[in-house]
Order: C-alpha cells, then structure tokens, then sequence
C-alpha cells in the first residue's frame, strides 16, 4: 500500500496478488486520532471496491490518519491486511 498527497486529499494506490484469478473487492479502512487498529470494526471502513486506486477528499479533516486495505473474495473472506500508511 502506498499513499500520495494531492491536492484534494490522499490518493492509494496497492497492487493486487491475485494467483487464482478471482473476482476480488477490497476494504479501505481509515484510523485517525491515534486509534487503536482494530479490523473487526466496520466503522473504521470508508470503502468497498473492485479497483485499486482510492481518493480520499476527507483525509485533510484528520490528523494523520492510517489506512490499511484487505481483500475480499468471491465468498467474502477477508485477508491479512496490507501494511499501515499514513498521511502527514
């Protein structure tokens, strides 16, 4: 996972190991204020997608905010999250 300032915010960009092929969607997760990494809460997700390229506009209203993404597959399992990045 690698992150980007922009303009209009964060800009991550991940590649995808996908050796099966599969149809996979992604998890973006946003952490802010020093918060605990906690996956198991669905509140800290700020995006479920297929792509993976991912703007976020809010990030300027966090003081540096971490994400992490997982995949998804085809029946939902989720995997071992991406390593943390953080904007300044």
């Amino acid at each position: 996972l690698k992150i980007e300032n922009i303009s209009s915010g964060v800009l991550l960009k991940w590649e995808q190991s996908n050796p099966q092929k599969e149809p996979l969607r992604y998890v973006v997760y946003r952490f802010v204020n020093n918060e605990k990494i906690d996956l198991d809460r669905n509140d800290k997700i700020i995006s479920i997608q297929q792509g993976t390229v991912y703007k976020d506009a809010e990030s300027r209203n966090y003081r540096q905010p971490i994400y992490i993404v997982t995949a998804l597959d085809r029946l939902w399992n989720e995997s071992k999250p991406s390593n943390k990045v953080s904007s300044n």
